[in-house]
């Protein structure tokens, strides 16, 4: 009797994590990743669009950093502006965003320092940048 008690605790429980990702991927705040996987330091690294800009101080070869952008009224774009010892980058029209809704967008560095942007459908970045 209480190992069924148990299973059932144990089930319970399962569906309602499942049920709160889930939840938190649709409704949540969008997640910005940002990733550096070029040879050298990216700095002063800014992501913004429409009612936010998040600032970044640096990332070094092969890191990574999640911010939540708030502030975001309704829609936004995607912007994305950095420096680096090759000079300015810069890149624009990059994602699209909204307050809500759980928009989850990757920002690549590649090694030629070319920025792209990505969705990213994937479960655990909903809980990028949740600890810093």
């Amino acid at each position: 009797m209480k190992r069924a008690l148990t299973v059932i605790v144990v089930v319970i429980v399962a569906v309602f994590v499942s049920l709160y990702i889930g939840a938190w991927m649709l409704m949540g705040p969008p997640v910005i990743r940002v990733e550096n996987q070029s040879a050298g330091e990216i700095r002063r690294i800014e992501v913004a669009g429409i009612g936010f800009n998040e600032r970044i101080s640096r990332l070094g070869p092969g890191e990574s950093v999640c911010v939540r952008p708030s502030g975001i009224p309704g829609e936004s774009d995607l912007e994305f502006r950095a420096d680096s010892d090759a000079g300015r980058i810069e890149a624009t029209d990059l994602a699209y965003l909204e307050a809500s809704g759980g928009y989850h967008v990757r920002i690549l560095i590649s090694p030629d320092l070319k920025v792209d942007a990505s969705n990213d459908g994937s479960v655990w970045m909903a809980f990028c940048g949740i600890w810093r």
